[in-house]
């Protein structure tokens, strides 16, 4: 039996559930403004400790390779930080579809609670019922 319409009730269970994934991409980003602090202290104290003093020859690459790795790491989370900031923003709206699955699935590399975030977000985005609601200009 094919239901041409979808139910009202299923309409407001997809909003609910979309106004609650964008409230906790905006949660999420808040985790990764915490995370970004966290690893540019990292990168005040390998300042200090690589700029003062003398210090063996051996030490000095060992420094700029983790400064590196810092800054590459900050670099990646300044990107998920807008990427989730934009999903919270487009879930409710019902625009970008692609961007949303895009972000979702980037989502799912931040593991645990992005894995979970990302995984209910493609299912919930994967509903025909939220697929035919959204904006679909790119």
């Amino acid at each position: 039996m094919e239901i041409s319409n979808p139910s009202p009730e299923v309409d407001s269970n997809d909003e609910q559930h979309l106004k609650m994934l964008s409230i906790f991409y905006y949660v999420m980003a808040a985790f990764d403004v915490l995370g970004l602090i966290v690893l540019g202290i990292q990168l005040l104290f390998v300042l200090a400790f690589t700029s003062g003093g003398p210090q063996p020859e051996a030490m000095r690459p060992f420094g700029a390779v983790f400064m590196l790795f810092i800054l590459v790491l900050m670099g990646i989370n300044l990107i998920m930080i807008v990427g989730n900031l934009l999903i919270a923003m487009l879930l409710p709206k019902r625009r970008n579809y692609t961007a949303c699955m895009v972000v979702a699935g980037a989502t799912c590399l931040m593991f645990p609670l992005g894995t979970v975030l990302g995984v209910f977000t493609i299912l919930v985005l994967m509903r025909p019922s939220v697929q035919q609601s959204f904006d679909h200009g790119y």
